[in-house]
């Protein structure tokens, strides 16, 4: 199995030198950057400390891998970050809410680095799919109306 997320680490890193970024702008990555999917199992690791006893847990685990090195040879957008003004002055309530985020992550590590890297993977998903129905729905209403 690490062969096959080494594989799909360097599938992502030769288009991404190819490619670059989503076309038409620099606020999504195409694919999931690699980086994230190995916060998602080390966040993982980091919440969930078990050894796994059971050998269903080891199918799950492998599955999240297979799963996670698809999601990062995909067509699928994942936000990039890159478009916030980190140069400008931050409202006072952005400064606030990055203070908070950083307070949680200290207090509660385990269940908060699980929910952000998880909630970062199943977000660009669900966009996708949100994406995809909009332009389903839309091109069917268009043809319905001409």
């Amino acid at each position: 199995m690490s062969t096959h997320n080494l594989t799909a680490a360097a599938m992502r890193l030769a288009r991404f030198n190819v490619q670059g970024m989503a076309p038409g702008s620099s606020k999504y990555f195409v694919g999931m950057p690699t980086p994230a999917a190995a916060g998602v199992i080390v966040a993982l690791v980091h919440g969930f400390k078990e050894p796994l006893h059971d050998w269903r847990w080891s199918v799950a685990w492998f599955l999240l891998a297979a799963g996670l090195g698809a999601l990062m040879t995909s067509t699928i957008r994942y936000y990039s970050f890159k478009d916030i003004p980190w140069s400008k002055k931050q409202p006072s309530l952005l400064v606030i809410l990055l203070i908070l985020m950083c307070a949680v992550v200290w207090k509660f590590s385990e269940i908060a680095l699980v929910l952000f890297a998880c909630t970062y993977a199943v977000t660009g998903v669900a966009l996708h799919f949100v994406r995809f129905f909009r332009h389903r729905f839309a091109a069917r209403t268009a043809g319905v109306s001409q």
